[in-house]
């Protein structure tokens, strides 16, 4: 997996995003690479992990370009519509048992 900091921006407050984001992946890579029933409610633990970073970051990021007033604020912001709603329909298949 490449490293977090080959995306640094070269600002700690910016660059705290990518590292966490990179260190859940390979807590959950590993935990996919033990396999079986043994690594399935670590896989899951890392999976909400994933998910509630991924909230937490598009809260801080749509804030941040707001208050520098990003020109493309309003078609990023709708990437990360996008991304939440395909989460919620993957959370609500996996909890009818459709994977």
């Amino acid at each position: 997996m490449t490293s977090a900091r080959v995306y640094g921006s070269g600002h700690a407050n910016l660059d705290r995003d990518p590292d966490l984001l990179f260190l859940i992946l390979q807590n959950l890579k590993r935990a996919i690479d033990i396999g079986s029933d043994e690594g399935a409610d670590t896989r899951a633990l890392f999976g909400m992990e994933l998910l509630a970073y991924a909230e937490a970051h598009f809260e801080h990021e749509e804030k941040l370009m707001e208050r520098c007033q990003y020109p493309d604020a309003a078609a990023h912001k709708e990437e990360h519509r996008r991304f939440r709603m395909h989460n919620a329909e993957c959370r609500s298949s996996a909890s009818r048992g459709c994977g």
